[in-house]
């Protein structure tokens, strides 16, 4: 049983991604998407992660579709002819904020909060990334934000 033509040429990328940028890959034991004559079906998904900070982890679906999730917080829905190139920008320090906390009472509330809570100046912001050929991902910063050291620290646009 082997992996599809196609998500092995997206899971040699996403390891070629990590070793450029000294990540650990590795991927989930038992999720492949297998080509055989399984009567059940294969799974949907096979799962890449890149150790580091940030984790990166990529789902790679059937239907080609892939979810780069970063943090465990941050979900981007990508096809899968950008998901390498996602992981890159994110690794390469692309990504961005973008966004205001919102209203004045965010801020205020941001303000009085951050040294009990931290994080917590993020919300209403979303993360941007921006890979070659123009295609941009955008995906709102959730809340509570549960600790991603990367995120905090990411620059504003």
């Amino acid at each position: 049983m082997t992996l599809s033509a196609g998500t092995q040429g997206a899971v040699q990328a996403l390891w070629t991604v990590g070793a450029r940028y000294g990540r650990e890959v590795s991927p989930s034991a038992g999720a492949d998407l297998l080509e055989d004559e399984d009567p059940l079906g294969p799974p949907e998904a096979t799962t890449v992660e890149l150790a580091g900070v940030p984790v990166v982890t990529v789902r790679l679906f059937r239907d080609l579709r892939d979810l780069v999730t970063i943090d465990g917080i941050i979900e981007f829905e990508v096809p899968r002819k950008d998901t390498a190139a996602v992981v890159e920008s994110v690794l390469a320090g692309n990504a961005r904020l973008s966004g205001a906390s919102g209203t004045r009472w965010n801020t205020i509330r941001a303000t009085l909060l951050a040294p009990f809570v931290p994080y917590v100046a993020l919300v209403g912001q979303v993360v941007v990334v921006t890979v070659p050929g123009g295609a941009r991902y955008e995906q709102p910063v959730p809340y509570p934000l549960g600790g991603s050291v990367w995120l905090s620290e990411l620059p504003s646009t």
